[in-house]
């Protein structure tokens, strides 16, 4: 609400603090200034609030009362539930206030002007919030796909090539790993095999013999083992580094497994900051939308 009310030089600002007292001494009231905020908030609960924002002008004084709720509960939803909890507070605030002008300043009621604001502040604050989640999001989903393996392989591989024993006339069935440019098999297993490659490079994911777990091993295109140990996870991370899980941490080579490290594998080991940092991110939108919507409002 807009209270318009004739410029005197001898009023220099209007005691929203004794207004309180008189009219609302259950309440609380503080002046607020942070940045470019310059206001009082009188404050029912956290939820419902009324800042109190006074701007004398040439011929007159505009006095804005804008519902609000505090800043924690308006970073938690406070202007979706205001609506639903104000009851008959700001239609007697103004009431209220507006007597309070005319006895201790002398207005008559014919020289206080009340507007209602052109639009409903509250909602476009929500509007504010709900773009700063959706960029929050969109964010977030940025970071996943950075930190997530980009790069799978290939399934139809040109190196390697599994051949089963049965068709050797092997009683057992037995499963082999054939290197094909040399003939060579270079691996074995009870159970079979899969395979990913990549530029002659392939992670075999084979069930280990008899110890009922599967283990993942990096070749190189000359038929040889790179790593010097199995994991319990390999994936081509990129197209040059692989990620390995080893004993539930993360950890990344290249191609001749050499330790590689870069901002994606760094993101990927220290995924709680970035979890926190979407948080902060969130929160920084959230302060940077309520104070660009309060500055726009004080136009």
């Amino acid at each position: 609400m807009k209270f318009i009310i004739p410029r005197n030089e001898q009023i220099m600002s209007v005691d929203i603090q004794e207004f309180q007292e008189r009219y609302y001494p259950e309440l609380s009231c503080k002046d607020i200034q942070f940045l470019f905020l310059d206001h009082v908030q009188l404050q029912k609960n956290p939820w419902v609030c009324a800042n109190f924002v006074i701007k004398h002008r040439k011929n007159d004084t505009l006095i804005k009362v804008v519902r609000t709720s505090n800043f924690w509960a308006r970073l938690i939803g406070g202007p979706i539930l205001l609506p639903f909890l104000q009851g008959d507070f700001y239609k007697e605030l103004y009431g209220h206030f507006k007597e309070f002008l005319m006895k201790k300043y002398g207005y008559q009621p014919d020289e206080i002007k009340m507007k209602r604001f052109e639009f409903s502040k509250p909602w476009t604050l929500v509007g504010g919030y709900v773009v700063a989640l959706l960029v929050t999001f969109l964010a977030a989903v940025g970071l996943n796909e950075l930190m997530m393996p980009t790069y799978h392989g290939l399934s139809a591989t040109e190196t390697y090539e599994v051949v089963d024993s049965v068709l050797e006339d092997v009683v057992s069935p037995h499963y082999y790993l054939l290197h094909k440019p040399t003939g060579k098999i270079v691996a074995d297993a009870n159970d079979g095999f899969s395979i990913w490659e990549n530029n002659g490079y392939a992670i075999v994911d084979r069930y280990d013999d008899y110890k009922y777990e599967f283990k993942y091993e990096l070749f190189n295109s000359k038929g040889e083992t790179v790593l010097d140990k199995r994991y319990d996870y390999l994936e081509f991370f990129s197209s040059e580094i692989i990620v390995a899980l080893d004993d539930g941490d993360y950890v990344f080579f290249d191609f001749d497994g050499k330790q590689a490290n870069n901002y994606r594998t760094w993101m990927l080991n220290n995924n709680g900051l970035v979890i926190a940092g979407i948080v902060a991110l969130f929160v920084i939108l959230m302060i940077l939308t309520t104070i660009i919507w309060r500055r726009a409002w004080r136009k």
